[in-house]
């Protein structure tokens, strides 16, 4: 068996060990594609509910000790859409990743997407005590700009792939993995560790049990308060560009901005 073949890989594992090929170390990396954003619903929204949140979490743990090192949900304070990922990348490939984000941006500029109230927890397979459960909110796309830019980056990232194997002999990255998902607009809005939780209560039938009650009972502060916020608020999204982020340094390695700009 060949030694890449030995590596573990896992979901969003953010830095793997090299492994050998053809005697050339390979240094890999999971990065995320995304289009970030600005939105005053968002802004607003977890200033207003995260003592909302907070209250709901002591409600519920109240009979556990939990370490005030490890909040059980916490907002996430980046706003940006996901639009492809790239697990197990060879940072070698960096320059030619950009290359073709400068070529795509240049003919994309999404417009009509909007903020949805339409809620749900994601990433409930994810392993260890402190993993995150995302809080993500679906992201209404009716021109599917999201859709058509999510196609080009999977067309383009193939076709380099492509070529990156036929010069280094390896492949660019994992694309079963970072396509083991079918695209859906979205943007996390925060974090739950549900495992945590889990974790705190003996008892893994009341565990269960608690775990659902905190879940609805954030889902439904959530939905009410973004029905609310509807109300005053423009839930169209302003885009800015395509970016690179990088889970091991938690960064943008690359940033580019839309042709078009938003408010002109």
């Amino acid at each position: 068996m060949h030694v890449r073949n030995l590596c573990l890989y896992g979901w969003f594992l953010c830095l793997l060990p090299a492994c050998i090929v053809d005697d050339k170390k390979i240094a890999m990396e999971s990065l995320i594609v995304q289009v970030p954003l600005d939105s005053a619903i968002i802004t607003k929204l977890q200033t207003s509910l995260k003592p909302v949140i907070e209250n709901i979490i002591q409600q519920e743990l109240a009979a556990y000790t939990l370490d005030k090192d490890v909040p059980p949900f916490f907002f996430k304070k980046r706003q940006a859409i996901t639009i492809y990922y790239l697990n197990d990348f060879d940072v070698e490939g960096r320059v030619d990743l950009y290359t073709h984000i400068d070529a795509l941006v240049k003919n994309s500029s999404p417009k009509a997407a909007s903020l949805t109230s339409n809620l749900a927890f994601f990433g409930e397979d994810a392993m260890g005590e402190r993993a995150l459960t995302d809080l993500v909110v679906m992201i209404d796309d009716p021109n599917k700009e999201l859709f058509a830019l999510n196609a080009a980056m999977k067309s383009s990232m193939h076709k380099l792939n492509e070529d990156y194997k036929k010069t280094h002999k390896n492949s660019l990255y994992d694309i079963a993995k970072s396509e083991r998902f079918a695209y859906k607009p979205h943007l996390s809005l925060g974090h739950l560790r549900a495992n945590y939780i889990k974790a705190l209560i003996p008892d893994k039938d009341l565990a269960e049990q608690t775990l659902v009650r905190i879940k609805q009972r954030i889902l439904d502060s959530v939905t009410a308060e973004l029905q609310k916020l509807f109300l005053t608020e423009s839930n169209v999204l302003s885009m800015h560009g395509i970016n690179v982020y990088d889970l091991k340094t938690r960064d943008y390695i690359k940033r580019a901005d839309f042709a078009y700009k938003f408010h002109e």
